[in-house]
Parts: structure tokens; C-alpha cells; sequence
């Protein structure tokens, strides 16, 4: 196997040459000291060189940490001031905006053309009021996902998650939606043209909206034009109270998609489920309800 030479303008490159120049020739560096090195190329260094020069630094520091590898302190804005994420990548925002009354968080272009994108939203938005989330454009174009929204907004009181234009073209996606909005209260969510034209990937709804109350979730344009996607609905909405579930244009013109929905609604008290042109022209694939709104109080 050929070895990758070192870049020598990198930064690791430069403490490496130090080391052996002024520290020890025959000893390595210690790798501790060699992950302190930038990983910014010759390029981005020339870049935030010159910004730092103009002062202008802090107004970029989230694509400046990003690129770098550092941890940004998301809680940093001004008070008052809605974060913004765009073109930010690879991150995680375990507890981010727990407890947020008001607000904002968006998460625009977020890791796009990425190879590898793995994010975490655990218990993102907890417990907040009248808290919106907004993901546009996001992860799109990416070829190997992997999102985990565990505990995402449980307890929240009003506000919205809209998810626009999510994992478009991803070749591999890998979504994890446990716990999402359990014990949440008017908590509406919405998929809007999410994981289009994906290939072979999964996504689970675990425990979704669990207990909730009057919690709306609408899936318009659900994995339209994907192939082999597997979508798998457990215990979702299980003791809800007036949820209002729609799923519309999900699946169309998909190529063998699996949906399953396993103790979907179980013990829920007058909910709605509507499903409207639900894998209209998608070839081949299967559907699976078992035990699907299963002890359900109906809605007079």
C-alpha cells in the first residue's frame, strides 16, 4: 500500500520539522503534541489569516471553529440573538436550547457535500416554549448520514421543528428519531421533501411523540423518488392525547420502499391519522401495521 506523503505546508508538517530541528532527532513527537496541530490546509489558513487581520475574525468564528476542529460555544450570541448554523458541519448539539423560551435555531446548507456526515441533537430543544427549528437544505448531497434526534424536544410546549429539504440525494442515510417530542405539548413537526432521491438507507421513528399532547406531525413529500428506504414506526404516538398525524405524497415513485408501522398509536385518545397519496407509483416494496392504533380511544 502506498503511503500518503505528508503535506509539508501543514501545520503538523511544520511541528514535526521543529521537533526534530530543536527537540529530539531521534525521538517522534508525542501524538498528543501532534493533535494540537491545525488541521487547516494552506488555503483556509491564508483565508481566516486575513480576516483576522481585518478584525473580522468573531464574525466568522463559526466557520472558523468548524473548520478547524474547535469547540464553539453555541450559547455565546448576544442575548435576544437566534443562532445560525448555515454552512456548518459535523457537529453536536446534545442539549442545545433546553429550556429556550422563544426563539429560533436554524440549520441551513448544514453539512452539505459532505462524505461522512454524523450529527447528534440528543435532547436538543428540550423542555423549551414556543422554540422553533428550522433544517433547510439540509445534509443534502451527502454520501454517508448518520442523525441522531434522541429525546429531541421532549417536554416542549408550543413552537415547531420543520424539516425542509432534508438528506436530499443521500446515498446512505442513517436517521434515528427516538423519543422525538415525548411529553411534548403543541409541538408541531413537520418533513418536507425529506430524504428525496436517497438510496439505501434507514430511518427510524421510535417512541415518537409518546405521551404527547395535541402534537402534529405532517410528512409531505417523504422520501419521493427513493430507492430501498426503510422506514420503521414504533410505538409512535403511543399514549398521545389530539395528535394529528398526516402523511402526504409519502413515497411516491419510490423503488422498493419498506414502511413499517409496529404499535403505531397504541393507547392514543382521539387522534388523526391521514394518509394521501401514499406510495403512488413506487415499485414493488411492502407495509407492514401490526398492532397499528391498537386500543385507541376514537375521536367523537
Amino acid at each position: 500500500m502506498t503511503k500518503v506523503a505528508e503535506n509539508p505546508l501543514s501545520a503538523r508538517a511544520s511541528v514535526i520539522r521543529y521537533w526534530k530541528a530543536h527537540v529530539s532527532g531521534n525521538l517522534p513527537p508525542p501524538p498528543f503534541l501532534l493533535s494540537k496541530a491545525s488541521p487547516l490546509n494552506a488555503m483556509e489558513l491564508a483565508k481566516f489569516t486575513r480576516i483576522a487581520a481585518q478584525n473580522n475574525l468573531s464574525s466568522n468564528s463559526g466557520s472558523f471553529c468548524s473548520s478547524a476542529n474547535l469547540l464553539y460555544s453555541l450559547d455565546n450570541s448576544k442575548p435576544g440573538q437566534d443562532p445560525n448554523f448555515a454552512l456548518y458541519s459535523g457537529k453536536s448539539f446534545s442539549g442545545y436550547g433546553s429550556s429556550r423560551i422563544g426563539g429560533v435555531g436554524l440549520f441551513k446548507n448544514y453539512s452539505d457535500g459532505l462524505n461522512a456526515a454524523a450529527n447528534s441533537f440528543n435532547e436538543y430543544s428540550g423542555d423549551s416554549v414556543a422554540h422553533t427549528e428550522e433544517f433547510k437544505g439540509y445534509a443534502k448531497d451527502v454520501n454517508f448520514a448518520t442523525d441522531n434526534f434522541t429525546n429531541y424536544g421532549s417536554g416542549a410546549t408550543g413552537g415547531s421543528g420543520d424539516f425542509t429539504s432534508y438528506n436530499g440525494r443521500v446515498n446512505v442515510p442513517n436517521l434515528g428519531f427516538i423519543l422525538y417530542d415525548s411529553d411534548a405539548n403543541s409541538h408541531k413537526l413537520s418533513f418536507s421533501s425529506y430524504t428525496e432521491e436517497a438510496n439505501a438507507g434507514a430511518e427510524a421513528f421510535t417512541s415518537y411523540g409518546k405521551n404527547g399532547n395535541a402534537v402534529s406531525s405532517q410528512f409531505n413529500s417523504y422520501s419521493n423518488d427513493a430507492n430501498n428506504i426503510r422506514s420503521d414506526f414504533t410505538s409512535y404516538g403511543v399514549s398521545g392525547n389530539a395528535a394529528n398525524n398526516s402523511f402526504k405524497g409519502y413515497g411516491d415513485s419510490g423503488n422498493t420502499p419498506h414502511n413499517n408501522f409496529k404499535t403505531y398509536g397504541v393507547g392514543a385518545n382521539s387522534g388523526i391519522d391521514k394518509f394521501t397519496s401514499y406510495l403512488d407509483g413506487a415499485n414493488s416494496g411492502d407495509d407492514t401495521f401490526q398492532s397499528y392504533t391498537s386500543h385507541a380511544i376514537p375521536t367523537k
